[in-house]
């Protein structure tokens, strides 16, 4: 089964990251309906949030190039020019 071969290795996926991390995701997601929270420290907690969300989902691995344009996020696979394919 291809699946116990992948949790076999020794190699972090989306899936081990997301199970290592899930309790402090939910923590910080929660974190920003707090009324405690001005706009600036909301804004800051938000993008934290964003931060390690992307870390998990592997986006932060080095496997992907991105590249921003204003509040966009491009990204792609490293090591690949060309398009897809339709």
């Amino acid at each position: 089964d291809r699946r116990k071969q992948w949790d076999g290795e020794d190699v972090p996926t989306t899936r081990t990251r997301f199970t290592e991390r899930a309790s402090k995701l939910a923590t910080m997601l929660a974190a920003l309906y707090s009324e405690d929270l001005d706009e600036a420290a909301r804004a800051e907690a938000a993008e934290q949030a964003h931060e390690e969300l992307l870390r998990v989902l592997g986006y932060s691995t080095g496997e992907f190039r991105i590249r921003r344009d204003g509040p966009v996020r491009w990204f792609s696979t490293a090591g690949i020019e060309q398009s897809a394919l339709a």
